[in-house]
């Protein structure tokens, strides 16, 4: 199974890449993020949150034994997903070199992706498991 996830988490991420910096996805982020993200020049800024739902969903949840992770840093909150303690960062390009993964279990807001995840899906060509 984790080689499954494994390899279709590559593909989700590659095609999430993709989008991140077209114009019709940044209009998914709030504004705090979308001011980062311009500043940045780095694309994935400020999408880890939904892009990390869109990861969750599209993977199977935790149906599948996902488990949701974040970490406070410097600018907010950092989210990403891991699977047997392998790590899968859909926005890891935004961190610096060496980020060290520290954070703690949790549940995105809603059960089901948000209305921006489901988007960020569709924009990107992923389906979602829901």
């Amino acid at each position: 199974m984790t080689k499954k996830i494994e390899l279709k988490s590559k593909d989700i991420i590659q095609k999430l890449d993709l989008v991140f910096s077209t114009e019709e996805a940044r209009k998914l982020l709030k504004k705090y993020w979308s001011d980062i993200n311009s500043a940045s020049g780095i694309p994935s800024t400020g999408f880890c949150y939904i892009a990390s739902e869109v990861l969750f969903h599209a993977l199977g949840g935790r149906a599948v034994g996902l488990k949701v992770l974040n970490q406070k840093i410097e600018i907010g909150t950092h989210w990403w997903i891991e699977h047997n303690e392998n790590i899968y960062d859909p926005t890891a390009k935004q961190l610096p070199v060496g980020f060290r993964y520290e954070g703690k279990g949790g549940n995105f807001l809603t059960s089901k992706p948000s209305k921006r995840a489901v988007r960020l899906a569709e924009i990107a060509g992923i389906k979602l498991n829901f």
